[in-house]
């Protein structure tokens, strides 16, 4: 079996040897090279193999339940302005929004905070849009969640 030439040194290029061993570094590091040139359309949530979301998302604050694709790719779009907005009326808007809530207010209720929603998506999930509200307020504040959970 002959191997395809590789572009190597003169002194080495008529080596049976070093051409065999070239092409089969070659091959190896092919695979490696196809990864990095798809990289970008691997890390982009509009664009990602169902495989690698759940991944992102691990680094996301993604909900730890089974959200739906769409609403996965939307909370991973927004995911950058959400973290640096945590803890904010902007920062849960925006997240709730991506799951199909919408915020409506907060206030508090003899130290309880009350947040109202509004379901903007029939297949909104009021136990994603819960954890949401929980991942912006602070540890140790009860929260109570009210809206359209039907």
């Amino acid at each position: 079996m002959s191997c395809p030439p590789v572009n190597l040194p003169e002194v080495l290029a008529d080596d049976r040897v070093v051409q065999a061993f070239a092409a089969g570094l070659r091959a190896m590091v092919r695979p490696a090279v196809a990864v990095l040139d798809d990289l970008e359309y691997c890390l982009n949530p509009a664009t990602a193999p169902r495989s690698m979301l759940d991944w992102l998302g691990a680094g996301a604050r993604i909900p730890p339940y089974n959200v739906p694709e769409g609403q996965l790719r939307a909370a991973l779009a927004v995911a950058g302005t959400v973290n640096r907005r945590r803890g904010t009326a902007a920062g849960l808007a925006t997240d709730l929004s991506a799951y199909g809530w919408e915020y409506v207010s907060w206030m508090d209720r003899s130290g309880t905070l009350l947040v109202s929603l509004r379901r903007t998506d029939p297949a909104a999930d009021s136990e994603v849009a819960t954890w949401v509200v929980a991942q912006h307020v602070p540890a140790g504040v009860p929260v109570e969640v009210e809206g359209d959970t039907s």
